[in-house]
């Protein structure tokens, strides 16, 4: 488990601030994350992988299905979590302790949907590449075809 609770942080204003101090971390949660995204992209991306598992006015407990793996990765980089910890800080107005667990038990239904639905992606991409002009001119050229 990880948690990202050190204080220590200057004085941060944000429009609704005193909202937030009051408000439950994880109805916030969303808000935060579009907020996070323009500035952070890639820390947007990762943290909307995650679940959000409880939360409170002052700390939100996230959880990464084991798929997930490389989004929880990056996420409990250090330099991440400091990012993460200031910048939620800057949104709520207050010192906000976030714990973020890899969930360890995937269930069978969830790794077969996974893998059901990558190898749909994988299916769609081939048929998409099929169509394309250039690849049909292309087999046409070097008698080719396209195998699996």
């Amino acid at each position: 488990m990880l948690s990202l609770s050190d204080g220590g942080l200057g004085d941060v204003s944000f429009n609704g601030q005193d909202e937030a101090n009051t408000k439950d971390i994880g109805m916030l949660w969303p808000q935060f994350l579009e907020w996070l995204s323009k500035d952070r992209p890639n820390l947007g991306s990762f943290l909307s992988q995650a679940q959000v598992v409880s939360s409170s006015t002052s700390s939100i407990d996230l959880k990464y299905s084991p798929i997930c793996s490389f989004p929880y990765k990056e996420i409990t980089k250090r330099h991440n979590r400091e990012q993460i910890k200031q910048l939620m800080h800057q949104f709520v107005g207050s010192v906000v302790e976030i714990r973020i667990n890899l969930d360890n038990k995937v269930s069978e239904k969830q790794e077969q949907n996974y893998f059901i639905n990558k190898s749909n992606m994988l299916s769609n991409i081939n048929n998409e590449i099929e169509r394309e002009p250039i690849i049909q001119n292309i087999l046409d050229i070097f008698d080719g075809e396209i195998i699996d």
